[in-house]
Order: structure tokens, then sequence, then C-alpha cells
């Protein structure tokens, strides 16, 4: 290795015209030369001139350590009971979060195990992480069988959910969103699984279908084809309260099938006693007229009887009268 070596020194005085010595130049250091100016008058280029020489560069030096392997007799025991817990179903059972960060601190406690220059502070620490992580153990993952076969219900009802009245739509869409997250969730734990299936049971029971109308619209037509005028006052006022009820019901979507067939059942009813006026009229003149008789009706046998009681007098008088006159003759 060839190392050249300058100064500020030598670089100034290079600046004010020093050239070095010249080995082949006839004058001697000091001699005035030929110009009177000595040395100086021998000019040398400056990469011909300096301080060259060997240079030894010792980067490093070797020096006796004395190492004390870390006591891992802790760190052994931890990682075999680890190993043996993860081929036995606790690691299977075991959610997902807990999987994934038990592998790595098994993996690091491996690492340290086999590092002959570990330092006892990283092998405790080695050890000490994969013992929480396998009190972690104890975090099982929940069984979703239950909760898959409420979301595959819940999705069918979800894609005719036009067919449902308005209330409990909304706690009913929350609840199935609520339930497909919980299924996703690889750290769902039992309690939280079970109490999101109640939800969505829930939410899905208090569901109702939008009630059938047909009979009560049918009804409704009919009833708007009658004449109120042609009956009397009192059946015609129950058939339209009961008309009014029935149209309030048809336009309520919130109406469920009972209310809706008590709406239909009210109406008809209503139509079926409706009486017409003229039938009142004519009732009302023949109670008022005890003498009165309605058209083709017959007299009553007793109102016969004077009339025959006098015509057998008559007869019973005539006879006498004959029976007299033969005695007579």
């Amino acid at each position: 290795m060839k190392v050249e070596v300058a100064s500020s020194l030598r670089n100034r005085m290079i600046d004010l015209g020093y050239a070095g010595v010249n080995p082949n130049s006839p004058y001697l250091p000091g001699d005035p030369g030929p110009a009177g100016g000595g040395r100086y008058n021998i000019r040398m280029p400056a990469a011909d001139y300096g301080m060259v020489g060997n240079v030894v560069l010792n980067t490093y030096t070797k020096m006796p350590v004395q190492v004390t392997e870390s006591n891992k007799s802790i760190l052994s025991k931890v990682i075999d009971y680890a190993e043996q817990a993860k081929a036995s179903g606790e690691y299977d059972n075991a959610i997902e979060s807990v999987q994934k960060s038990f592998d790595a601190a098994l993996e690091n406690a491996k690492a340290v195990a086999n590092n002959a220059a570990a330092t006892q502070e990283e092998v405790d620490s080695a050890w000490q992480t994969l013992l929480n992580e396998i009190h972690k153990l104890g975090f099982i993952a929940g069984d979703k069988t239950e909760l898959a076969s409420l979301i595959a219900a819940a999705e069918e009802i979800n894609a005719e959910l036009d067919r449902y009245v308005e209330t409990g739509k909304a706690e009913f869409t929350a609840a199935l969103e609520a339930a497909q997250g919980v299924y996703q969730d690889g750290d769902a734990m039992q309690a939280e699984i079970n109490e999101t299936a109640d939800n969505l049971l829930n939410a899905m029971l208090n569901l109702r279908y939008k009630a059938d109308k047909s009979i009560l619209e049918a009804v409704l037509a009919q009833a708007s084809g009658i004449d109120t005028s042609l009956y009397t006052a009192e059946t015609a006022a129950s058939f339209l309260a009961a008309q009014t009820e029935a149209t309030k019901v048809l336009d309520d979507e919130q109406a469920d099938q009972q209310a809706v067939n008590a709406a239909a059942d009210k109406l008809q009813k209503a139509i079926d006693a409706l009486t017409p006026a003229a039938a009142q009229t004519e009732s009302s003149l023949v109670q008022g007229d005890p003498t009165a008789t309605t058209a083709g009706s017959t007299p009553k046998t007793g109102d016969s009887f004077p009339a025959a009681g006098a015509a057998a007098v008559l007869l019973l008088g005539a006879a006498c009268l004959l029976f007299k006159r033969s005695r007579k003759g």
C-alpha cells in the first residue's frame, strides 16, 4: 500500500515555489545556482516529491475474550412444553391471534437457545415471553356452527326484505352485519359468539310480513258502490264508520294480517246490516195502526165471529116461527 502524506505546511511551501531537491541537480542545497536563487530555481513537479513510504494499517487487534455461556435450563424446559402444547389440541383450539404470537415466541426462543453468545438477559426474556404465550392458549376460539346457520337463514330473509313491514328492519340489518363480522373474526370467543347469535335470532323473530290486503280491497270496492241515502240513518252510519276504518288499515303499511282481517270482517258485517229506508217506513206504519194489515194478508179468524153469530140467531128465529105455524094448522 502506498500512502502519500501531506501537511498544510508543505502545501504552503509549494504555493511559494518550493520544489524540493532535485537529485540530478549540480547544485547542492543552499548554493546560489546560476541565477543566484539557489535551490529555489530548481523546480520539480509536485507529484515528484513529498513524504512517501510504506504504511501498515492494523484494522483490529486480537485480544483474548473469556465467554461465560448463559444458563438456559429454564428456556429449554419452556420450549419443550410449548412444543407439546402445539402438538396437542390445546394449540388448535386457541384463537387466531394467540396462535400467531405463540409461533413467533417459540421461534425466537429456539433461536436464543441455539445462540451460544446469547446473554442471560436475552435468555430470560425469551422464556418469559414464551411462557406468557402458553398461558394465552386458554383463549379458546368459540364454536360458530349455530351462528353460521343463523347467518345463512338471515341472508335469505335479507334478499327479500321488501316483503316485510318497516318496523324491525333496521334492527335486523344491524344484527346481521354484526353477526357476519363476528363470524369472520378469528379471535371471537364463545361468549361473544353466543350474544351475537341471540341478537340476530331476536331481530329475525321481530320481523313481520306485510299483510295480504286482497280481501280488504275487494270489500272496500263493494262498499264504494253503496248509496247510503237508500238506507236507514243508523245502519248507514255504522257502515260509513267501518268503511273509514278499513280505508285507514288499507293505507297503513305497518298493519299486520290480524288488523287487516278484522277491518275487512267489520266492513262486510256493516254492509250486510244495511237496512233499506222504505222497509223501515212500512214497518213503522203497520206498528202504528192496530187495524192495518199488510198487503195480501188475511183477516184473523176471530174477526168474523160477530157476523156468524147474527146469522145463526136469524136462522134459529125463522125455524121457531115455522114450527109455530105448523102446529096451528
